[in-house]
């Protein structure tokens, strides 16, 4: 995981998230995540993350569908 701070935030500033999959191999993908000030739109946070599937009876790996991604 990878997460750069490029500003800040305080209590009742308005934020917009955006959140998307970049790379999906096999079991893993890995999500991009930018956190923006709603009036200037400047990026306040920036993060790369990898997630795995995991199967809720088995609790082993599993491969994203392309329905998922």
């Amino acid at each position: 995981m990878k997460i750069d701070y490029k500003g800040q935030a305080v209590l009742g500033d308005e934020l917009e998230m955006t959140t998307w999959i970049d790379k999906a191999e096999g079991v893993r993908t890995r999500r991009n995540t930018e956190i923006r000030d709603g009036n200037s739109e400047k990026i306040i946070v920036s993060a790369k993350t990898m997630w795995c599937l995991i199967d809720g009876h088995s609790k082993r790996p599993k491969r994203f569908t392309a329905e998922f991604i």
